[in-house]
């Protein structure tokens, strides 16, 4: 005879309506911040890197290495195969993020004018091969 509590257990995973877990219900919110998007209440499968010349470049974080930043100027991206230069100001948002894989997007700003602004301002992206 079924035990009616493996009926139940079974029943929340196989019967049609709605979902269990509230993260199934909608997608979550989108913030932007300058040059940086991200997801703040969740984890970014890829970052996208967004280029002034419409070109995107997707990068699952599972092939990230290392981030490094120099705050200063720039944060480096490294996977096993390329580096991503990130140049501009005020990029320890995006750094943050990056390492904690809420950052869905970065993208160059649309001119190299800096209104001074205090959020993250990215003056440029530059893609550099590995050459191991």
């Amino acid at each position: 005879m079924p035990d009616s509590n493996q009926d139940d257990f079974l029943s929340k995973y196989t019967t049609p309506g709605e979902p269990q877990d509230k993260h199934q219900e909608a997608e979550p919110d989108e913030v932007v911040q300058g040059c940086l998007t991200v997801l703040p209440a969740s984890i970014a499968m890829m970052l996208d890197i967004r280029l002034r010349t419409g070109n995107r470049i997707a990068i699952p974080y599972g092939y990230i290495l290392k981030v490094l930043l120099d705050p200063s100027k720039s944060i480096e991206i490294q996977t096993s195969d390329q580096a991503y230069l990130i140049a501009g100001r005020n990029l320890m948002p995006i750094y943050s993020a990056v390492t904690n894989h809420t950052a869905l997007a970065v993208a160059e700003a649309p001119t190299q004018f800096d209104a001074g602004e205090n959020e993250p301002f990215v003056e440029s992206i530059s893609v550099k091969a590995d050459e191991a």
